[in-house]
């Protein structure tokens, strides 16, 4: 449903409702919301939300506010993801987006990235569970991103906020590998404990064209 002048939608765009201006869905996009003027959507990015002005939805499930920066050299916006993982023993596992395979938080190039994420830790059961024990966990810190995609990831306050039960541990990091450029939280507990996490983290961005 489209609402409003030169608005853009590519192949595979459906279910979506479009309102205002200048706005785009890059393709293969279902589920998805724009209002306000100069938003885009990308490529294969499904049940994202944009408002606001020059924001850009490049993560799944993604909440965009759009800063209003309409040059190459200012693209300020502000956003909210979910991540979630289970664990059953002390591996370190990495949450994911939506809980969706090989969905992570991809970062873009020449960038500052700023985060506050909440993560939530209950214990589901397992032998050496209890069912109800919890951590509530909040990590603030913010990512330089190069226009290589050379990450400097500065973490500035971790603090349990509130817990029955031990801590868990958790922390951002890098993927690197075959998905260089994307970051997620990293979470572990015990062996023989049944754990669900879940993150809800805001994310505040300001992406350039020049480069560093």
């Amino acid at each position: 449903t489209i609402k409003g002048v030169n608005n853009k939608t590519n192949k595979g765009t459906s279910r979506s409702i479009i309102n205002g201006t200048l706005n785009t869905t890059k393709g293969f996009n279902e589920n998805c919301f724009i209002s306000g003027e100069g938003n885009t959507i990308n490529n294969g990015i499904n049940n994202a939300t944009v408002v606001g002005s020059y924001g850009k939805a490049i993560r799944q499930g993604e909440f965009v506010r759009g800063g209003g920066g309409s040059t190459a050299a200012n693209e300020p916006q502000s956003s909210v993801i979910q991540l979630t993982c289970n664990t059953t023993d002390n591996t370190t596992t990495t949450m994911k987006v939506l809980d969706l395979t090989d969905e992570f938080i991809n970062l873009q190039n020449n960038s500052i990235l700023g985060f506050e994420a909440y993560i939530t830790r209950l214990e589901i059961g397992g032998s050496s569970g209890t069912a109800g024990l919890f951590s509530y966990r909040q990590i603030k810190g913010v990512i330089r991103t190069g226009d290589s995609y050379a990450l400097t990831i500065t973490t500035y306050n971790s603090r349990v906020l509130g817990k029955d039960g031990v801590n868990g541990t958790a922390a951002f990091a890098e993927i690197g590998g075959t998905r260089s450029g994307t970051v997620s939280i990293q979470v572990s507990d015990r062996n023989n404990v049944n754990n669900i996490w879940n993150a809800t983290v805001y994310l505040h961005e300001t992406k350039t064209n020049i480069t560093f």
